[in-house]
């Protein structure tokens, strides 16, 4: 009778001891902060405009290629330089002291300067999805200064994003799609 009575007395702490509800500003800083810490990614993008492949690797090393409205292009960017494909041969331009940051820079620069997602954005949790063939949370954003202005993240395995749908307010923004985490091959300027 002891051991069921004290059996029991632990179950409800534990239950007593754990959150109702997962936190989302908690969870997507989680995940911001995850972001920040690989080493590169593959996102593929649609969008009504087009479609496009990027490669990231660290904060300042990313390969583009686009269909925009039909029309092809490439860009490789490699801390200030910038190398861009359309029509077939490719142009290089130096960006002085303005290197760009990929995601993965500003997911960097954000925790550098702890950011905290819910001091933009109001989050809820949307529940769960799949997203080629790997749960994950959703949560829904809505900027706090423009509500007309809202995105839909899913977080799978290892707090990472699994996909970000923008603007899902009109229907017409973009939805990026997250993979290859940590395994981008490195790649140099065109030749």
């Amino acid at each position: 009778m002891r051991t069921c009575i004290a059996t029991l007395t632990l179950l409800a702490l534990a239950f007593a001891a754990a959150p109702a509800f997962a936190d989302p500003v908690g969870d997507l800083n989680q995940a911001l902060h995850a972001f920040s810490q690989i080493k590169s990614v593959h996102t593929d993008v649609t969008s009504p405009g087009g479609e496009a492949s990027i490669d990231q690797i660290g904060a300042h090393k990313m390969r583009y290629s686009a269909t925009i409205m039909g029309r092809q292009m490439q860009v490789v960017r490699i801390n200030a330089d910038s190398w861009v494909n359309v029509g077939g041969h490719w142009t290089h331009d130096n960006y002085g002291q303005n290197p760009m940051f990929t995601q993965i820079g500003a997911a960097q620069n954000a925790i550098m300067h702890q950011k905290n997602v819910g001091d933009g954005y109001i989050v809820t949790n949307a529940g769960t999805v799949t997203v080629n063939g790997v749960s994950g949370t959703k949560y829904h954003l809505v900027d706090k200064d423009n509500h007309e202005r809202a995105a839909d993240v899913i977080i799978g395995p290892n707090h990472l994003p699994l996909q970000l749908i923008f603007d899902t307010k009109s229907g017409e923004g973009a939805t990026a799609t997250y993979s290859q985490y940590n395994s981008v091959a490195d790649f140099g300027p065109p030749q």
